[in-house]
């Protein structure tokens, strides 16, 4: 099946993103680390707008890398809150993370991509949200390089 295919190459990308992104924290900014993950999220998004267009085995590539979003996202981000925040501070800020991200985030999206594609095709949804990760880079990056993270 297409989708497991798909599912499966972003879940060996996490896994990879997790294993390596302590690694590549050493090395890199950690605002930098979230500008990447959103790039990468922009890759793994923005593919799925030529599913009828782009030859399986490169489909799966991209879903490959793009899934290094996950890790480079939220691993990084919680390592910046264990590094900035101390005691129930950083405890709150964890907490606070997961529920935007899973909570509170998670809902706004499946929400909004419902009312979307009720209304559009799934290339434009998929459009859609392929400028917000874009937007996102591009946010992270000027914020990662203005307060030098």
């Amino acid at each position: 099946d297409y989708t497991a295919l798909l599912i499966s190459m972003a879940m060996a990308g996490q896994m990879v993103g997790y294993l390596y992104t302590p690694v590549i924290l050493r090395r890199v900014r950690p605002g930098l680390l979230v500008s990447a993950g959103f790039l990468f999220m922009v890759l793994r998004v923005g593919a799925l707008v030529g599913v009828p267009f782009i030859p399986a085995p490169l489909m799966a590539m991209t879903q490959l890398v793009g899934g290094l979003s996950q890790p480079f996202l939220l691993a990084t981000m919680t390592q910046m809150i264990g590094e900035n925040y101390r005691g129930a501070a950083s405890s709150t800020a964890q907490t606070l993370k997961t529920v935007a991200n899973r909570g509170i985030g998670g809902s706004v999206g499946v929400f909004l991509f419902g009312y979307l594609y009720s209304r559009y095709t799934a290339s434009q949804v998929m459009t859609v949200f392929t400028l917000f990760a874009l937007a996102a880079c591009l946010l992270t990056l000027r914020w990662s390089r203005k307060l030098k993270v």
